[in-house]
């Protein structure tokens, strides 16, 4: 789904994202009561079905608006028997159906990060986290003034540059 150029660079860019992200996300998961998962723009399925595989006691709701990528998601939540666990949701999260409410909503291939988190509130209780990959970059270039008049924050950010590609990060936001 996502062009890579060999094992090396699938496991660069795709795996190691996924499990790097995976202490954090279980440590944050244990002050939830549903551990309800929402991944949006799930594409190729990672992180979340890593997430599922490696973590039994996670719920995942993945979002994909594209027909054929929905579909091999499906195939591959049945072929990794995740279905019990993992629900596949063919839709465009713009669209505002009521998909749920979630304790963390995440997103690896969300291009504008701001309309995301503004997108999602939907999907949030008060107490929900937004946990985004991204770059270092494109952190320093969110207006903190935006982010405080939608009532969000950046809490935690982990740099995975030593990992994975020279910029990469992931950050942890909240409401407020």
């Amino acid at each position: 789904m996502t062009a890579v150029s060999g094992l090396e660079d699938m496991v660069r860019v795709h795996l190691l994202d996924a499990l790097l992200a995976l202490p954090s996300l279980t440590n944050r998961l244990k002050l939830c009561e549903q551990r309800r998962v929402l991944d949006v723009g799930s594409g190729n399925g990672v992180p979340a079905l890593i997430w599922a595989l490696l973590s039994s006691n996670i719920r995942i709701s993945l979002v994909e608006k594209s027909s054929k990528k929905a579909s091999f998601l499906q195939y591959a939540c049945g072929i990794l028997n995740l279905r019990n666990r993992v629900t596949i949701l063919n839709r465009d999260i713009k669209d505002k159906k009521n998909i749920g409410i979630f304790d963390i909503i995440t997103s690896r291939a969300f291009s504008d990060c701001i309309n995301f988190l503004k997108i999602t509130t939907d999907s949030a209780h008060e107490e929900s986290a937004w946990l985004l990959f991204t770059t270092k970059k494109r952190i320093t270039e969110w207006d903190a003034n935006i982010l405080k008049a939608d009532r969000f924050m950046i809490g935690e950010v982990l740099d995975f540059s030593s990992f994975c590609s020279k910029d990469r990060a992931l950050v942890w936001l909240n409401k407020f």
